[in-house]
């Protein structure tokens, strides 16, 4: 999420994800049940095992991306050369993750990439 204009989604539904075009919010394992790892990487190679939850542009206008709690602290961020960035999240369990991958495709171009925010939430608007 760019923190200066990330919209946040209103409610996560009973899902593990949900989104808009500048946040992602991603449940995690109940603080009373352990504590939950975040990395934030450009380096594919850091995933080395999860589940994609999300593959999707966010907009970014200040060409920084943040991970923050649900306390909105800001926990990791990270420099981009763009206001849009090609995110995806992957975890390690589809309802209580314990650790969340989420990496920044700096390769992209700004060509839209094969599973788009767009397309991610027609998909969406299609199973309903």
């Amino acid at each position: 999420m760019d923190r200066s204009s990330g919209e946040l989604p209103e409610a996560m539904n009973g899902q593990l994800v949900a989104f808009t075009e500048s946040c992602v919010a991603v449940g995690t394992l109940p603080g009373v049940d352990g504590e939950t790892t975040i990395i934030l990487t450009d380096r594919l190679e850091a995933v080395k095992r999860g589940q994609l939850v999300f593959d999707g542009l966010l907009k970014v206008p200040r060409q920084e991306l943040a991970v923050c709690s649900a306390a909105d602290t800001e926990l990791l961020t990270m420099k981009l050369k763009r206001s849009e960035a090609h995110v995806l999240i992957f975890a390690n369990d589809v309802s209580e993750p314990d650790q969340i991958v989420v990496f920044v495709d700096t390769s992209w171009d700004g060509a839209e990439p094969a599973i788009s925010f767009r397309r991610e939430r027609q998909m969406r608007a299609l199973s309903r």
